[in-house]
């Protein structure tokens, strides 16, 4: 009995904490405005992505395509970006196991033995 009393409390708090009107938006003005900050929110992760590939980040690159709309598919993604499908669809698989944003590691390669040095160009 004291539990379901504790609960209810903790129900109470809950609704007037999180659900308070003020912070969710109810007006039809409100959603508007919420759908022009997601256009523009879209719009700059389309810059950044460009000025990225600019600096040839890939990585940076592939972390931002975890942020496209589960809605959009691979196609509309790989547009929006102008990056290739092949690379969404990895984005997409890292995305389900890594979770948003995550950042590959760089691939460093294999280090040259010994004997692979002196072969290199001189700079």
């Amino acid at each position: 009995m004291i539990k379901f009393d504790r609960s209810i409390e903790v129900q109470e708090v809950f609704q007037e904490t999180f659900l308070n009107e003020s912070i969710i938006p109810s007006s039809s003005s409100t959603v508007k405005y919420v759908e022009s900050d997601f256009v523009d929110y879209l719009e700059n992760l389309k810059e950044r992505c460009s000025s990225l590939k600019e600096k040839k980040d890939y990585c940076s690159i592939f972390s931002l395509i975890t942020l496209a709309p589960k809605t959009w598919t691979i196609p509309t993604t790989a547009d929006f970006f102008s990056v290739s499908e092949c690379l969404v669809r990895r984005a997409r698989i890292w995305k389900n196991e890594k979770g948003v944003m995550a950042i590959p590691k760089k691939h460093k390669g294999r280090p040259l033995s010994e004997d692979e040095l002196p072969k290199l160009p001189k700079k």
